[in-house]
């Protein structure tokens, strides 16, 4: 949880995000999403999970370091520094908690490998 409090803070006292509205297109990022604005930060496949997302984020936000939760399709508020994916905030252990192939346990998603 650490580590992810201090990217999330890190990306606030930068300068860098939101980036202008002008700004460059990030070409490593995609053609989908190349036009980001803000600091989208992965980390709903950390392993092991933060046992509480929901809890890291109301004290990053309550400390002014506040992170957009966009629904797939959706575009951050142009204000946004930090976005992630909502999974981050669901329990590993909840019902119907995790994503993908078989939730947290297997699926074949990035960085998982694929045994034929």
């Amino acid at each position: 949880a650490a580590g992810v409090r201090v990217l999330i803070e890190a990306a606030h006292r930068c300068g860098g995000y939101p980036r202008a509205a002008g700004a460059a297109n990030l070409i490593s990022l995609g053609r989908a999403d190349m036009g980001r604005r803000a600091l989208w930060l992965r980390t709903e496949h950390q392993r092991p999970p933060v046992p509480d997302g929901k809890a890291l984020l109301k004290q990053c936000e309550a400390n002014g370091f506040p992170v957009h939760m966009v629904p797939k399709g959706e575009v951050a508020p142009p204000e946004a520094v930090v976005q992630m994916h909502f999974a981050f905030t669901v329990d590993p252990g909840e019902e119907g908690g995790g994503w993908g192939y078989g939730g947290y346990g297997g699926g074949y998603g990035k960085g998982d490998a694929y045994a034929a």
